[in-house]
C-alpha cells in the first residue's frame, strides 16, 4: 500500500489573502495558503503547486504549473489534458463512502473558455455513485482566470459559499477536500491518497482541512 494510504490528514488553512484578485496571477498569494506536498512521503515530486484559502464568502484555490512546452485543454475530456478536479465535503464527513449533498466536485480548465477558447473555465459536475446529488451550480456562478506561457501556467478559481451546499466556517471548521492536477505532460498528481483509489466517489479517502488560523502544522491523525 501507498505510505498515504495508512494516514488522514488534518490541514490548516489561512484566510483569503489580503487584496486578492481572481486575475490568473498568484502575486497576492505569495506561499500563503500552499498545500503541503503529500506525495513526498512516497518519494514523488509534485510538479504542481496547489494553494487554498477561505473566507465568509466561499473558497479560494491557487494553482501553478512550471517546466512545460505548451498548455492545452479539452472540455469534452478534461482528464486528457491540463485541468484541475476539486472534491469538496463541506461537512467532512470521514466515514461515508458515497458522497451527500453536502460533497461537489468542480473542474477547472486553464483554456477553453471566451470566445477564443483561450481563457479560463470552469463548471460544476455530479460525483458519481453519490447517495445524494447535491445542487448543480451555472458556470456562471464560478470565478476563474488563468495565465499561460508555453512553459506554464497560473490557475485562480473561487468558489462563492452559494455554490457550497453546507459551507458554514463560523459553525463548522472542517471541510473534506481532495484534488487532482491532470497534465499531459506531467502526468497525474493526486493529494490525500494516490490515484489508483476511488477518491472520485468515495469521501472517506479525501484529507481534512480547516478554515483557522490556530494551527500551525498538518496533523497526521
Amino acid at each position: 500500500l501507498s505510505a498515504r494510504a495508512f494516514f488522514r490528514y488534518d490541514v490548516p488553512i489561512g484566510r483569503r489573502p489580503a487584496g486578492l484578485r481572481v486575475d490568473g496571477s498568484l502575486a497576492e498569494w505569495g506561499d500563503d495558503g500552499l498545500l503541503p506536498d503529500l506525495g513526498q512521503m512516497e518519494g514523488r515530486e509534485a510538479f504542481a503547486e496547489v494553494r487554498l484559502a477561505w473566507d465568509e464568502d466561499g473558497l479560494y484555490v491557487g494553482l501553478r504549473v512550471e517546466n512545460k512546452t505548451n498548455v492545452t485543454s479539452h472540455r469534452q475530456h478534461p482528464h486528457n489534458a491540463e485541468a484541475l478536479f476539486l472534491w469538496i465535503d463541506t461537512r467532512d464527513v470521514r466515514d461515508a463512502h458515497r458522497a451527500s449533498r453536502f460533497c461537489h466536485q468542480f473542474i477547472a480548465l486553464p483554456r477553453g473558455g471566451g470566445s477564443q477558447r483561450r481563457g479560463a473555465v470552469a463548471w460544476q459536475q455530479p460525483i458519481r455513485r453519490a447517495r445524494e446529488a447535491s445542487p448543480i451550480c451555472q458556470p456562471q456562478q464560478l470565478r476563474v482566470a488563468s495565465r499561460c506561457r508555453k512553459d506554464g501556467y497560473s490557475l485562480e478559481l473561487a468558489l462563492p459559499r452559494q455554490v457550497l451546499g453546507g459551507f458554514d466556517p463560523g459553525q463548522n471548521s472542517r471541510l473534506g477536500f481532495a484534488y487532482l492536477v491532470t497534465d499531459h505532460e506531467h502526468g497525474n498528481q493526486t493529494w490525500s491518497v494516490p490515484g489508483r483509489f476511488p477518491y472520485q466517489v468515495d469521501p472517506s479517502t479525501w484529507a481534512t482541512v480547516s478554515p483557522i488560523s490556530i494551527y500551525s502544522q498538518v496533523a497526521f491523525i
